[in-house]
């Protein structure tokens, strides 16, 4: 994927006024690829004639035929605009013979329209999918790793129009979780209530009483500082939110494990003497992310990071023989 467009960088192309005539999307974040084609959108076609020169095209039934018709409608003349966008949505499904028309039109496409083909898996060494990358026109949508997420959040932020430091862009991804869906959908609720002004964490928190009252975030945060007295309510009101999601639990543990091992690895690197900016890079996190978790390590010995990880061992396997997930969960508590 060395070949490929990143989405970012094809937004930054767009502001520029620069848009290819055939691109291929594909990947799995989903909602960053229709984020990237309602940008397109805007960008292209005046908002009074969208509907008239845009069109969508899907490959579920007669595929040939589908992608005969979306080439057609790409070649055909914008109504009193510039440009036409056409989107052809599961291309998975087209056979080689067609890929190869696709790819024919690809090589010569008209300049007018920007077609835009959308695919679900893509095989890179055969027919358009390979003439694709060799032109550069192939973005991939891979899901934001979690350090990206933060400077997306301010960026989606200062789009709409309000502003949020980096630890309550911070404090909002852990609230929510790293799906961009959901981080967009608060942000909006933020922009909606706040309008153009600074958002903090209390703020975000309430908004956020309308779906969860309390965090993982917190919970972690408690449980990292030693502070039982705070942890236990926190996990209690945390299980009646999502006690009734599906594998709630192993999710939880997932996260007690990540920041068991995030407070090891932080003692470590602070035995060897590091901090700062050069103790943040080797943890992979924010600056101010790792100064937090230097404040919790600090309140841990060695051995009870290792006594840590054998409870979360134990309570694995407590989980695994069918063990009360709420009583489990509490019994981290208990036993550090």
């Amino acid at each position: 994927m060395e070949q490929d467009l990143s989405p970012d960088a094809l937004l930054r192309s767009l502001k520029g006024g620069s848009v290819s005539p055939v691109y291929l999307f594909y990947g799995p974040d989903e909602f960053y690829l229709e984020f990237v084609i309602t940008k397109i959108k805007e960008k292209l076609i005046p908002e009074t004639l969208r509907e008239l020169n845009s069109r969508s095209f899907y490959c579920d039934d007669d595929p040939g035929r589908v992608v005969y018709d979306a080439i057609d409608n790409a070649r055909s003349v914008p109504f009193l605009a510039d440009r036409r966008l056409v989107l052809l949505r599961r291309l998975e499904k087209v056979s080689s013979e067609n890929l190869e028309l696709l790819a024919s039109y690809a090589k010569a496409p008209v300049e007018s329209s920007c077609l835009i083909c959308i695919s679900a898996r893509s095989d890179f060494r055969i027919g358009f999918y390979k003439t694709m990358r060799s032109l550069g026109g192939a973005v991939y949508f891979r899901e934001l790793r979690e350090r990206e997420l933060i400077p997306w959040i301010r960026d989606r932020a200062d789009e709409l129009g309000i502003k949020m430091g980096d630890e309550v862009c911070e404090y909002l991804y852990q609230l929510v979780g790293g799906r961009l869906i959901d981080l967009n959908s608060e942000l909006e609720k933020l922009s909606l209530r706040y309008g153009s002004s600074i958002v903090g964490v209390k703020e975000i928190k309430e908004i956020a009483l309308h779906s969860r009252i309390f965090s993982v975030f917190e919970l972690m945060d408690a449980f990292s500082m030693r502070d039982h007295k705070k942890a236990i309510p926190v996990l209690e009101r945390y299980i009646e939110e999502e006690g009734g999601n599906r594998a709630w639990d192993l999710k939880l543990l997932g996260m007690f494990n990540r920041q068991v091992n995030l407070l090891l690895r932080t003692g470590e690197l602070m035995r060897r003497g590091l901090a700062g900016q050069e103790l943040a890079a080797r943890i992979g996190l924010r600056p101010f992310q790792a100064q937090k978790l230097v404040q919790q390590a600090a309140k841990w010995q060695l051995s009870d990071l290792k006594r840590a990880l054998e409870v979360l061992y134990d309570v694995d396997g407590l989980l695994k023989k069918g063990g009360d997930p709420p009583l489990v969960m509490k019994y981290i508590l208990a036993a550090l």
